[in-house]
């Protein structure tokens, strides 16, 4: 039994009438009642009783109509899920981002954007230092992620997607020497302790600092989180650069900020994906961010 029978059976069921159903199905009427006898023989009995004046389903047709109904409306279910998971519209994108991302609003301005124009995929948050993304993307367990690449070494297989940049501040405890400074140059920096962002095997912070101010920093605490960064220079554990936004997104007690008034670049935020990917859903998702944030970078 296929498919078109059940179509079959459906039409002369809802006409009652043999030459009417095989014009709706655009078929020889004869061929349709060779179909519908072929049907019968499999299923082992009558769905029509006929005469020359009237065509009616028999109790077992009756009964088999409504079946046969859900069954191609579950098929035609099945093929405009299809078509929409093969075209991107359904899915799953798993996302990895920095807290950094996230406090710029990088972040919430992409997924607003995308959620706009995809409103059926789902989108999978998880918040992981840089180093820990480029491990998730090459391990297939994320599929993008919004990081901060300035330190990365950026491997070929990988396509990076710049969306902001974010200039820099020092975050300093309040009673540090330097708060009696306007601005502050990356210079003076050298003998401090540093407070970084990366995960516990992660060189991240130390990468950063290194590029931005060309010595060797000593590293008092890593953690993986802004915030927790803020809260252990408030203590007193040391001194951090952030991105100048913290100031204003995540005010902390005990923690004053002054700008880093010669730093050779800004924090950026890009975005990292496979070059070569392929699932329909993943690429519209950077296939948005990337013309939601082109203007911006024209």
């Amino acid at each position: 039994m296929e498919l078109r029978h059940l179509r079959y059976f459906v039409t002369v069921a809802e006409t009652l009438h043999f030459g009417r159903a095989a014009e709706r199905l655009h078929i020889a009427q004869p061929a349709l009642s060779v179909q519908i006898k072929d049907l019968e023989t499999k299923l082992g009995g009558k769905l029509f009783r006929r005469n020359n004046r009237n065509v009616t389903l028999t109790d077992a047709g009756r009964l088999l109509l409504e079946e046969a109904r859900a069954v191609l409306a579950q098929v035609e279910h099945f093929r405009t899920t299809a078509n929409r998971a093969l075209r991107g519209e359904l899915g799953l994108v798993r996302i990895g981002y920095s807290g950094n991302a996230a406090y710029s609003g990088v972040l919430a301005e992409a997924l607003q954007a995308f959620k706009a124009e995809q409103p059926g995929v789902e989108l999978q948050l998880l918040e992981m230092d840089p180093r820990s993304q480029m491990h998730a993307l090459k391990t297939l367990q994320i599929d993008a992620g919004f990081l901060t690449a300035l330190t990365l070494e950026v491997p070929s297989t990988f396509a990076r997607i710049q969306l902001a940049d974010l200039p820099l501040s020092v975050a300093l405890p309040e009673k540090h020497p330097l708060t009696r400074k306007s601005r502050i140059t990356i210079g003076s920096l050298t003998r401090e302790d540093f407070v970084v962002y990366g995960g516990a095997d992660s060189h991240d912070g130390r990468d950063f600092i290194r590029a931005l101010g060309g010595f060797e920093p000593h590293i008092a605490h890593r953690t993986n989180s802004p915030m927790a960064i803020l809260a252990l220079v408030g203590a007193g554990q040391g001194i951090a650069i952030v991105a100048n936004l913290l100031n204003k997104v995540a005010p902390t007690h005990g923690v004053e900020f002054r700008p880093l008034a010669d730093a050779p670049g800004e924090m950026d935020v890009s975005l990292l994906h496979w070059e070569a990917e392929q699932e329909p859903v993943v690429l519209r998702f950077i296939d948005c961010v990337r013309r939601h944030f082109s203007p911006a970078k024209a």
